[in-house]
Protein backbone atom coordinates (compact mmCIF):
# COMPACT_ATOMS: atom_id res chain seq x y z
CA UNK A 1 0.00 0.00 0.00
CA UNK A 2 1.01 3.37 -0.70
CA UNK A 3 2.65 5.14 2.56
CA UNK A 4 -0.76 7.28 3.29
CA UNK A 5 -2.64 4.38 2.75
CA UNK A 6 -1.38 1.95 5.13
CA UNK A 7 -3.39 0.41 7.67
CA UNK A 8 -3.02 1.94 11.41
CA UNK A 9 -2.40 -1.17 14.18
CA UNK A 10 -6.35 -0.43 15.14
CA UNK A 11 -7.51 -0.86 11.56
CA UNK A 12 -5.34 -3.77 10.88
CA UNK A 13 -6.62 -5.34 13.30
CA UNK A 14 -10.03 -4.98 12.77
CA UNK A 15 -9.38 -6.25 8.92
CA UNK A 16 -8.28 -9.25 10.27
CA UNK A 17 -11.00 -10.39 12.46
CA UNK A 18 -13.32 -9.21 9.36
CA UNK A 19 -14.55 -12.21 7.04
CA UNK A 20 -14.58 -10.45 3.87
CA UNK A 21 -16.24 -12.90 2.18
CA UNK A 22 -19.52 -11.87 3.60
CA UNK A 23 -19.20 -8.52 1.49
CA UNK A 24 -18.74 -10.47 -1.59
CA UNK A 25 -22.06 -9.09 -3.00
CA UNK A 26 -21.53 -5.41 -1.74
CA UNK A 27 -20.72 -4.01 -5.19
CA UNK A 28 -24.30 -5.33 -6.60
CA UNK A 29 -26.28 -4.56 -3.81
CA UNK A 30 -24.85 -0.25 -3.24
CA UNK A 31 -25.72 -0.53 -7.29
CA UNK A 32 -29.20 -1.69 -6.57
CA UNK A 33 -29.71 0.67 -3.95
CA UNK A 34 -28.73 3.82 -6.17
CA UNK A 35 -31.30 2.39 -8.68
CA UNK A 36 -33.85 2.05 -6.21
CA UNK A 37 -32.99 6.02 -4.80
CA UNK A 38 -33.12 7.44 -8.72
CA UNK A 39 -36.46 5.70 -8.98
CA UNK A 40 -37.80 7.08 -5.75
CA UNK A 41 -39.54 10.00 -5.05
CA UNK A 42 -38.52 10.37 -1.62
CA UNK A 43 -36.63 8.57 0.56
CA UNK A 44 -36.95 8.69 4.01
CA UNK A 45 -34.24 8.42 6.58
CA UNK A 46 -34.44 8.13 10.58
CA UNK A 47 -31.80 10.61 11.36
CA UNK A 48 -29.81 13.85 9.84
CA UNK A 49 -26.88 11.58 10.27
CA UNK A 50 -28.31 8.94 7.75
CA UNK A 51 -30.14 11.63 5.66
CA UNK A 52 -26.59 12.80 4.76
CA UNK A 53 -24.70 9.90 4.46
CA UNK A 54 -27.22 8.88 2.25
CA UNK A 55 -27.15 12.62 -0.01
CA UNK A 56 -23.45 11.43 -0.26
CA UNK A 57 -23.67 7.98 -1.01
CA UNK A 58 -26.46 7.76 -3.36
CA UNK A 59 -25.95 11.17 -5.02
CA UNK A 60 -29.73 12.15 -4.37
CA UNK A 61 -30.59 15.70 -3.72
CA UNK A 62 -31.48 16.58 -0.21
CA UNK A 63 -34.79 17.70 -1.16
CA UNK A 64 -35.76 13.88 -1.85
CA UNK A 65 -35.23 12.97 1.66
CA UNK A 66 -37.76 13.20 4.66
CA UNK A 67 -36.82 12.97 7.88
CA UNK A 68 -38.58 10.67 9.86
CA UNK A 69 -36.89 8.50 13.23
CA UNK A 70 -37.69 5.53 14.10
CA UNK A 71 -40.55 4.95 16.83
CA UNK A 72 -40.63 3.80 20.23
CA UNK A 73 -43.74 1.67 21.69
CA UNK A 74 -44.21 3.72 24.85
CA UNK A 75 -46.93 1.15 25.98
CA UNK A 76 -44.04 -1.42 26.39
CA UNK A 77 -41.40 1.21 27.44
CA UNK A 78 -42.34 2.93 30.01
CA UNK A 79 -41.02 4.12 33.43
CA UNK A 80 -41.56 1.24 36.20
CA UNK A 81 -40.24 2.00 39.25
CA UNK A 82 -39.18 -1.36 40.68
CA UNK A 83 -39.14 -2.14 44.40
CA UNK A 84 -35.82 -2.97 46.24
CA UNK A 85 -36.76 -6.04 46.31
CA UNK A 86 -38.07 -7.00 42.79
CA UNK A 87 -34.77 -5.18 41.54
CA UNK A 88 -32.37 -7.13 43.57
CA UNK A 89 -34.63 -10.35 42.75
CA UNK A 90 -34.17 -9.51 38.80
CA UNK A 91 -30.80 -8.84 39.06
CA UNK A 92 -30.26 -12.05 40.56
CA UNK A 93 -31.76 -13.75 37.54
CA UNK A 94 -29.78 -12.21 35.02
CA UNK A 95 -26.65 -12.41 37.28
CA UNK A 96 -26.47 -15.38 39.43
CA UNK A 97 -29.28 -18.09 38.52
CA UNK A 98 -29.31 -17.61 34.73
CA UNK A 99 -25.64 -16.24 33.76
CA UNK A 100 -25.44 -15.69 30.19
CA UNK A 101 -22.21 -13.02 30.49
CA UNK A 102 -19.65 -13.93 28.32
CA UNK A 103 -15.83 -13.70 28.72
CA UNK A 104 -13.65 -14.01 24.81
CA UNK A 105 -14.41 -18.13 25.39
CA UNK A 106 -17.68 -16.75 23.70
CA UNK A 107 -19.68 -19.12 25.82
CA UNK A 108 -22.28 -17.94 27.32
CA UNK A 109 -22.64 -18.26 31.14
CA UNK A 110 -18.25 -18.44 31.19
CA UNK A 111 -19.08 -15.00 33.60
CA UNK A 112 -20.81 -16.09 36.76
CA UNK A 113 -21.29 -13.98 39.62
CA UNK A 114 -22.10 -14.97 43.35
CA UNK A 115 -25.22 -14.10 45.28
CA UNK A 116 -22.86 -12.41 47.50
CA UNK A 117 -21.73 -9.93 44.42
CA UNK A 118 -25.27 -8.55 44.52
CA UNK A 119 -24.33 -6.23 47.33
CA UNK A 120 -22.79 -4.14 44.95
CA UNK A 121 -26.30 -2.69 44.12
CA UNK A 122 -27.57 -1.83 47.36
CA UNK A 123 -26.97 0.63 49.86
CA UNK A 124 -25.41 -0.16 53.42
CA UNK A 125 -28.82 0.67 54.49
CA UNK A 126 -29.92 -2.02 51.86
CA UNK A 127 -31.64 0.50 49.52
CA UNK A 128 -31.17 0.19 45.86
CA UNK A 129 -27.98 2.31 44.38
CA UNK A 130 -28.53 4.20 41.24
CA UNK A 131 -27.30 2.39 38.73
CA UNK A 132 -25.58 2.59 35.10
CA UNK A 133 -26.81 0.76 32.31
CA UNK A 134 -25.19 -0.17 28.39
CA UNK A 135 -27.27 -1.90 26.28
CA UNK A 136 -25.43 -3.10 23.10
CA UNK A 137 -23.45 -5.21 20.63
CA UNK A 138 -19.72 -5.09 21.15
CA UNK A 139 -18.84 -3.95 18.13
CA UNK A 140 -15.78 -1.51 17.63
CA UNK A 141 -17.99 1.92 16.85
CA UNK A 142 -20.07 1.02 20.66
CA UNK A 143 -16.58 1.95 22.17
CA UNK A 144 -17.54 -0.15 25.67
CA UNK A 145 -14.10 -0.76 26.54
CA UNK A 146 -13.81 3.07 26.71
CA UNK A 147 -16.91 2.77 28.80
CA UNK A 148 -14.81 0.30 30.62
CA UNK A 149 -11.86 2.51 31.62
CA UNK A 150 -14.06 5.94 32.04
CA UNK A 151 -16.09 3.59 34.49
CA UNK A 152 -13.35 2.62 36.15
CA UNK A 153 -11.78 6.87 36.55
CA UNK A 154 -14.66 7.93 37.87
CA UNK A 155 -15.80 5.50 40.12
CA UNK A 156 -13.47 6.60 43.19
CA UNK A 157 -15.07 9.83 42.03
CA UNK A 158 -18.53 9.02 42.96
CA UNK A 159 -19.83 9.50 46.21
CA UNK A 160 -21.54 6.16 46.34
CA UNK A 161 -20.03 3.10 44.52
CA UNK A 162 -22.44 2.72 41.97
CA UNK A 163 -22.22 -0.61 39.27
CA UNK A 164 -22.50 -0.58 35.93
CA UNK A 165 -24.04 -3.04 34.27
CA UNK A 166 -23.36 -4.23 30.68
CA UNK A 167 -26.13 -5.73 29.05
CA UNK A 168 -26.01 -7.50 25.41
CA UNK A 169 -22.82 -8.80 23.38
CA UNK A 170 -24.08 -11.21 21.02
CA UNK A 171 -21.99 -14.23 21.82
CA UNK A 172 -19.12 -14.73 20.20
CA UNK A 173 -18.65 -11.60 18.45
CA UNK A 174 -16.58 -8.74 19.73
CA UNK A 175 -14.22 -6.15 17.50
CA UNK A 176 -11.11 -5.13 19.08
CA UNK A 177 -10.68 -5.73 22.59
CA UNK A 178 -13.11 -7.51 24.91
CA UNK A 179 -14.79 -4.93 27.55
CA UNK A 180 -14.81 -8.39 30.28
CA UNK A 181 -11.07 -8.48 29.41
CA UNK A 182 -10.42 -4.83 30.05
CA UNK A 183 -12.05 -4.94 33.13
CA UNK A 184 -9.89 -8.18 34.45
CA UNK A 185 -6.79 -6.35 33.37
CA UNK A 186 -8.10 -2.80 35.30
CA UNK A 187 -8.95 -4.66 38.09
CA UNK A 188 -12.45 -2.44 38.51
CA UNK A 189 -14.84 -3.61 41.08
CA UNK A 190 -18.84 -2.66 40.27
CA UNK A 191 -18.63 -3.94 36.35
CA UNK A 192 -21.18 -6.28 35.74
CA UNK A 193 -22.07 -8.66 32.56
CA UNK A 194 -25.83 -9.92 32.05
CA UNK A 195 -24.63 -11.59 28.72
CA UNK A 196 -26.97 -11.11 25.74
CA UNK A 197 -31.37 -11.13 26.59
CA UNK A 198 -34.45 -10.71 24.68
CA UNK A 199 -36.06 -7.79 23.78
CA UNK A 200 -38.82 -8.67 26.02
CA UNK A 201 -36.61 -8.29 28.80
CA UNK A 202 -35.41 -5.14 28.20
CA UNK A 203 -38.31 -3.11 29.53
CA UNK A 204 -37.03 -4.64 32.73
CA UNK A 205 -33.63 -4.54 32.48
CA UNK A 206 -34.11 -0.46 31.99
CA UNK A 207 -36.60 -0.24 35.03
CA UNK A 208 -33.45 -0.88 37.26
CA UNK A 209 -30.94 1.38 35.99
CA UNK A 210 -30.89 5.17 36.17
CA UNK A 211 -28.53 6.40 33.85
CA UNK A 212 -28.09 4.70 30.26
CA UNK A 213 -24.46 5.36 28.69
CA UNK A 214 -23.51 4.59 25.21
CA UNK A 215 -20.37 6.54 24.22
CA UNK A 216 -20.88 5.19 20.61
CA UNK A 217 -19.25 7.16 17.62
CA UNK A 218 -21.42 7.60 14.52
CA UNK A 219 -24.30 5.39 16.38
CA UNK A 220 -26.69 5.27 13.01
CA UNK A 221 -29.93 6.12 15.18
CA UNK A 222 -30.13 4.71 18.48
CA UNK A 223 -33.17 2.76 18.88
CA UNK A 224 -32.10 1.69 22.18
CA UNK A 225 -31.59 5.43 23.77
CA UNK A 226 -34.94 6.12 22.40
CA UNK A 227 -36.30 3.21 24.29
CA UNK A 228 -34.25 3.97 27.16
CA UNK A 229 -35.44 7.48 27.50
CA UNK A 230 -39.20 6.59 27.21
CA UNK A 231 -38.24 4.55 30.45
CA UNK A 232 -37.40 7.52 32.64
CA UNK A 233 -33.26 7.32 31.68
CA UNK A 234 -30.84 9.97 30.60
CA UNK A 235 -28.02 9.31 28.85
CA UNK A 236 -24.63 9.95 28.13
CA UNK A 237 -23.49 9.83 24.42
CA UNK A 238 -20.94 11.41 22.34
CA UNK A 239 -21.91 14.06 19.94
CA UNK A 240 -21.70 12.54 16.62
CA UNK A 241 -24.34 9.87 14.68
CA UNK A 242 -27.65 9.57 15.13
CA UNK A 243 -28.72 10.24 19.25
CA UNK A 244 -27.75 14.52 17.89
CA UNK A 245 -31.16 13.99 16.67
CA UNK A 246 -32.84 13.81 19.98
CA UNK A 247 -30.60 14.01 22.65
CA UNK A 248 -30.21 17.38 24.08
CA UNK A 249 -32.38 19.18 21.02
CA UNK A 250 -35.28 21.01 23.22
CA UNK A 251 -33.56 24.32 24.27
CA UNK A 252 -33.82 24.58 28.27
CA UNK A 253 -34.63 21.13 28.77
CA UNK A 254 -31.75 18.87 28.69
CA UNK A 255 -31.93 15.21 28.58
CA UNK A 256 -29.11 13.98 28.54
CA UNK A 257 -25.00 14.24 28.39
CA UNK A 258 -23.01 14.86 25.36
CA UNK A 259 -19.37 14.80 24.83
CA UNK A 260 -16.58 14.78 22.70
CA UNK A 261 -16.01 11.01 20.91
CA UNK A 262 -13.10 9.00 22.17
CA UNK A 263 -12.42 11.52 25.27
CA UNK A 264 -12.45 9.26 27.96
CA UNK A 265 -11.92 11.98 30.73
CA UNK A 266 -15.28 13.74 29.46
CA UNK A 267 -17.18 10.41 29.76
CA UNK A 268 -15.85 9.70 33.34
CA UNK A 269 -16.75 13.35 33.69
CA UNK A 270 -20.20 12.93 32.67
CA UNK A 271 -20.37 9.59 34.67
CA UNK A 272 -19.58 11.40 37.92
CA UNK A 273 -22.47 14.47 37.27
CA UNK A 274 -24.86 11.60 36.30
CA UNK A 275 -24.64 9.92 39.61
CA UNK A 276 -23.12 12.64 42.02
CA UNK A 277 -26.02 15.21 41.54
CA UNK A 278 -29.05 13.70 41.66
CA UNK A 279 -31.13 17.04 41.23
CA UNK A 280 -30.39 16.78 37.68
CA UNK A 281 -30.31 13.67 36.82
CA UNK A 282 -33.61 13.38 38.23
CA UNK A 283 -34.91 16.09 35.77
CA UNK A 284 -32.92 15.01 32.94
CA UNK A 285 -34.84 11.82 33.64
CA UNK A 286 -38.21 13.79 33.55
CA UNK A 287 -37.67 15.26 30.42
CA UNK A 288 -36.30 12.62 28.31
CA UNK A 289 -39.72 10.63 29.56
CA UNK A 290 -41.86 13.44 28.37
CA UNK A 291 -39.88 14.62 24.82
CA UNK A 292 -39.57 11.29 23.72
CA UNK A 293 -43.54 9.65 24.21
CA UNK A 294 -44.33 13.44 23.20
CA UNK A 295 -42.14 13.21 19.51
CA UNK A 296 -41.11 9.78 19.69
CA UNK A 297 -43.68 7.77 19.81
CA UNK A 298 -45.76 5.70 17.43
CA UNK A 299 -49.01 7.65 17.85
CA UNK A 300 -46.81 11.07 17.58
CA UNK A 301 -45.26 9.46 14.18
CA UNK A 302 -47.89 7.65 12.61
CA UNK A 303 -49.74 10.85 11.16
CA UNK A 304 -46.30 12.10 10.02
CA UNK A 305 -46.27 8.32 7.94
CA UNK A 306 -49.65 9.06 6.81
CA UNK A 307 -49.18 12.66 5.73
CA UNK A 308 -46.15 11.71 3.60
CA UNK A 309 -47.47 8.69 1.84
CA UNK A 310 -51.20 10.87 1.76
CA UNK A 311 -48.96 13.79 -0.14
CA UNK A 312 -47.21 11.30 -2.57
CA UNK A 313 -50.73 9.67 -3.52
CA UNK A 314 -52.51 13.18 -3.65
CA UNK A 315 -49.57 13.81 -6.53
CA UNK A 316 -49.67 10.69 -8.14
CA UNK A 317 -53.80 10.99 -8.90
CA UNK A 318 -52.99 14.71 -10.05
Amino acid sequence: LPSDCRLTGADRELLRQTTLSRYRYGKAWAARLELSARRSRRIACISRHDASDAARLLGVPDDLIELMPNGVDTDVFTRSPLRRDERLQLLRHWLVDDPKGWDESGRPGSIRYSAKALDAFAGRGGEPLPMLLYVGRFLDFKRVPLLVRAYARARPRFETPVPLLIWGGSPGEWEGEHPYTVARELAVDGVFFSGWRGHDELPLGLSCADVFVGPSVDEPFGQVFLEAMSCGLPVITTCTGGPLSFVNTVAGRPNGWLVPPDDVDALADALVEAINDDATRNERADNATQQIRDAYSWRALAGRFDALYTSLCDRTSA
